[in-house]
């Protein structure tokens, strides 16, 4: 079973790489990137949702920077 821990290794994954994005990208949230990175955290959060009944889907979108 997943556990928060693993859910906040995810999220640190997808928020480092938009964190990158936010810098390269001046128009950041319309570019390919980031809309790359939306839709790959929302499809995380729907296993993980899966995974563990505990888990808020809300707060780890927050926490990828993608919300």
């Amino acid at each position: 079973m997943m556990t928060r821990k693993h859910f906040e290794k995810l999220a640190t994954v997808i928020r480092d790489q938009v964190d990158a994005t936010k810098m390269a990208y001046l128009n950041w949230q319309n570019s390919d990137e980031f809309l790359m990175l939306e839709e790959i955290a929302s499809d995380l959060a729907d296993m993980c949702e899966g995974e563990n009944a505990l888990f808020d889907r809300d707060k780890f979108l927050i926490a990828c920077g993608v919300n």
